[in-house]
């Protein structure tokens, strides 16, 4: 059982593992490979569920190094290997597989793992952890990649934005303000989209005065907001500019004051949906 091995051996893998997901946040997915190997190896002695944490690791890893066969095989490895109350390893693993297949284009198996995936987080944190709008606003967007519109991709979509309004209002939560700000931007911003291909015109300015709300106060706590937020919300602005022109012209002028001119993103330039 891995509660019963030596703490040192515990903590040579589970520190490989950090190191592994260090040098991927650092963006060099190829030495993670490497630490990720040995994570693998010195968790053998450690019990099944050591190895399904380190092979999480390692499938990510080589998905991201450029060898997705291998880190999918690892990946469905570490799921089936997981200790069945280790949801988050679990959660881990099928979330990276489903954005490999996702990358592949195998978009119903993508929307298989990512729904499992949620599963497990929601076993693991509780349905209205901040962290679910995430997963929540994954699977829309596999949805609507699959050619899904109106109110399928939305309830996606409003299932992610309760999550975050509620987590707004609870001070003290486990993910920063400035992020979840910027994941309720991402969220209403999504929103808005799925309303104007669905021509729900009052519905999409709603959206897109909550997201430009959001991203007032992602700026006021420090935020940069990323290249492409301004494009993508004056190309919003352009498609209701009929519906209600007194509302448009204030959103126009907080947006002027919230986000200077971006060229990254031309207006006619087809949208998808956002990823925070």
């Amino acid at each position: 059982m891995d509660g019963q091995l030596s703490g040192e051996a515990a903590v040579g893998y589970e520190a490989q593992i950090a190191t592994a997901d260090a040098w991927l946040a650092a963006d060099d997915p190829d030495e993670a490979v490497v630490v990720a190997r040995e994570a693998v190896r010195e968790a053998d002695a450690s019990g099944p569920g050591a190895v399904a944490r380190a092979l999480r690791a390692l499938g990510q890893a080589l998905v991201r190094s450029g060898e997705p066969d291998a880190g999918e095989e690892a990946l469905r490895e570490a799921i089936r290997l997981a200790d069945p109350a280790d949801h988050a390893t679990a959660a881990d693993a099928w979330h990276h597989l489903g954005l490999a297949r996702q990358a592949r284009e195998d978009l119903t198996e993508a929307e298989r793992c990512l729904r499992q995936a949620l599963h497990c987080r929601e076993a693991a944190l509780g349905p209205d952890h901040p962290w679910l709008a995430r997963a929540w606003g994954e699977l829309a967007r596999v949805a609507f990649q699959r050619g899904g519109r109106g109110a399928g991709v939305a309830s996606l979509l409003l299932k992610a934005q309760g999550i975050l309004d509620r987590a707004l209002t609870r001070p003290g939560g486990p993910v920063e303000p400035v992020a979840l700000r910027f994941d309720a931007y991402t969220v209403a911003s999504n929103l808005t989209m799925v309303r104007l291909q669905d021509a729900r015109w009052d519905e999409a300015l709603v959206g897109l005065e909550s997201a430009l709300a959001h991203l007032e106060a992602f700026v006021a706590l420090g935020g940069a907001p990323p290249d492409g937020v301004r494009g993508r919300l004056d190309a919003y602005l352009d498609a209701l500019d009929d519906a209600s022109p007194p509302r448009v012209d204030q959103l126009r002028m907080r947006l002027a004051r919230t986000v200077a001119d971006d060229l990254s993103l031309d207006a006619s330039e087809d949208l998808s949906l956002e990823l925070s």
